[in-house]
């Protein structure tokens, strides 16, 4: 329902991009969660980066990778 007055509202519930550059300003997330996506993008050390140019002060990254290891969350 939230996705849908959004949509009908005129923004956007989610974008689709590259995951080296993001359209948003720096500093614009308290958190950004991430789930199978770093063992598919080919430059993943500037995705990371995009992330922690993204985050707030004390923001929070989930960090869930595709392959078979522990989740984490890091601070920053």
């Amino acid at each position: 329902m939230r996705r849908a007055r959004l949509w009908r509202a005129g923004r956007e519930p989610y974008r689709v991009t590259e995951g080296t550059r993001y359209l948003f300003e720096d500093a614009s997330f308290d958190a950004i969660r991430t789930i199978t996506v770093y063992a598919h993008i080919p430059h993943w050390q500037e995705a990371m980066l995009e992330i922690k140019r993204l985050l707030k002060p004390g923001g929070v990254v989930y960090f869930a990778p595709a392959w078979q290891c522990r989740t984490w969350v890091a601070m920053q």
